[in-house]
């Protein structure tokens, strides 16, 4: 009897077809670490089990999850609550996304393994923060969904893809939303009767495949820049494509986007590449009057040093320059001048002498562009640590959204220790 407690003590297998509800924070383990769901001495997980994460908290897959599992439901108690994926994983057949953002950091989450076997998406509410991909078979999926359920940060910005003509063999298509402004160089551009003079500076879509042949196939691809703060007219809306870091370009034809300014849709059929997708704008009267290039803060000598850059400018104005001690009250500070109308770069700069004088550690700026008949844009807000002791040249950090709702998202640079965040 001794010696078969201490079996039950020290080994756990997970059978095929079983399911696996895990609650810890830190997930499983499968040698070594005793903490997490299962803390036996010997733990098995089989790769064609069921795993289900329903933590209370931020939670993490642990290491002890197979690479590949038969179906993996996320189901955290908040929607704002990450799943940080320990290692890539392929789910072989449902991926069940109910509450909850999977974070994927270096790993990646696969939905499939093959083009025979491509696996079913659900949702409710959760996505991927991070790279997802799934595989497409050498058939059309016309009506059936292609989604890629991505997003960044709390933002949910996913794609979906739809074969209307079936590609050669199919294989894996990688997707990926990034934040990064990807500039507007190659426009404009003249599609389906209008000039498309900028890119959104919110961020863009990489899109391609990682294995297999797609040649020949036709798609329909189609965006949902949900939450982008520069789209002030869903009808101005266009997909433009690039191959990474080069210029825009045009590939198949426009489909009139619908929806909402804070939940668009914007689609486009007859596409035959991948690549760097982003939205577009047309010339209205209500397109945003400013192609952001860049925008950087700096403290020297406990000045804030302000540069910025744009591609392009329609009636613009000017910029206010403005400053915050919490991210949330601004106040003006400065004025520049536009260049009114523009399609070539042009650089921006003001320095805040001013900055040296306030109390607060933590200064936040943001550029307010107001355009000849007073309607505005704001760009990112960017905020400096001031270092009054050594007058060391401090790191910026880029918060958005802007202007800010009930949560802010922060890039910050690896040195960066500490981080006070404010109630919004």
């Amino acid at each position: 009897m001794i010696h078969l407690l201490c079996l039950v003590r020290v080994l756990f297998i997970l059978q095929p077809n079983a399911f696996l509800y895990i609650g810890a924070d830190s997930g499983i383990y499968r040698i070594g670490s005793r903490k997490g769901n299962i803390t036996t001495l010997i733990r098995t997980y089989s790769n064609n089990a069921n795993y289900i994460y329903y933590g209370k908290n931020n939670q993490s897959t642990g290491n002890g999850i197979p690479n590949v599992v038969k179906s993996l439901t996320v189901d955290l108690y908040n929607p704002t609550f990450l799943l940080v994926l320990k290692k890539s994983i392929s789910v072989s057949e449902t991926l069940d996304l109910k509450n909850g953002i999977v974070k994927t950091d270096t790993a990646k989450l696969i939905l499939g393994i093959n083009t025979s076997n491509l696996g079913n998406l659900l949702r409710t509410n959760g996505y991927v923060f991070g790279e997802f991909g799934r595989y497409f078979g050498n058939t059309t999926n016309v009506g059936i969904s292609g989604l890629m359920p991505i997003g960044v940060g709390n933002y949910y910005r996913p794609n979906s893809i739809e074969f209307t003509q079936a590609p050669l063999l199919g294989g894996l298509i990688m997707s990926k939303f990034y934040t990064n402004d990807p500039g507007s160089a190659g426009l404009p551009l003249t599609d389906a009767g209008k000039d498309i003079l900028a890119a959104s500076y919110n961020g863009f879509w990489s899109i391609a495949p990682a294995n297999g042949n797609f040649t020949n196939g036709i798609y329909t691809n189609t965006l949902y820049p949900n939450h982008f703060s520069d789209i002030l007219d869903v009808s101005a809306l266009h997909i433009v494509v690039r191959n990474p870091g080069n210029m825009w370009t045009l590939n198949g034809t426009h489909i009139t986007p619908i929806g909402s300014t804070s939940s668009p849709i914007v689609s486009r059929t007859n596409m035959t590449t991948f690549g760097e997708f982003g939205i577009s704008f047309h010339n209205t009267n209500s397109t945003l009057p400013v192609s952001w290039n860049s925008f950087n803060v700096e403290s020297i000598d406990n000045d804030a040093i302000l540069t910025w850059s744009t591609n392009l400018e329609i009636n613009n104005e000017y910029f206010e320059i403005e400053k915050s001690i919490d991210a949330v009250n601004f106040e003006k500070i400065g004025e520049v001048k536009g260049a009114g109308n523009s399609s070539i770069l042009n650089n921006y700069n003001y320095t805040d002498i001013d900055a040296k004088n306030n109390s607060a550690k933590t200064l936040y700026y943001r550029i307010k562009q107001v355009d000849t008949d007073k309607k505005y844009t704001y760009s990112v807000v960017k905020f400096i640590e001031l270092n009054k002791a050594s007058n060391k040249v401090s790191k910026t950090i880029e918060i958005y959204p802007n202007p800010s709702t009930d949560f802010i998202k922060i890039n910050a640079s690896s040195d960066i220790k500490y981080i006070s965040i404010v109630s919004l």
